[in-house]
């Protein structure tokens, strides 16, 4: 029988867009110029305030050429996370 794998920490997907960023010596302008997002928006969505849509996925993807399911994926993972973290006593 497999056990399902549970990562010890998860992190939001804010985090691994701002090391992206900086991987590439982008600040927020750029980063906004690249993918078309508004200054507003791209805030929203590395603080977390902005749910990652179908859309949004697919737009991280085209900008830092990567899947769309990639984010989801991270997107998902951390929400479990983020699940399991709140149901513990």
């Amino acid at each position: 029988m497999s056990e399902k794998r549970v990562p010890a920490e998860a992190f939001p997907i804010g985090c691994l867009i701002l090391e992206e960023m900086a991987a590439r010596g982008w600040n927020m302008a750029h980063f906004c110029e690249v993918s078309g997002f508004s200054l507003e928006q791209a805030d929203a969505i590395i603080d977390g305030r902005e749910a990652l849509t179908d859309l949004t996925a697919l737009v991280l993807g085209l900008t830092f050429h990567v899947s769309a399911q990639f984010w989801r994926s991270l997107d998902d993972r951390y929400a479990e996370w983020r699940r399991r973290q709140d149901a513990e006593p």
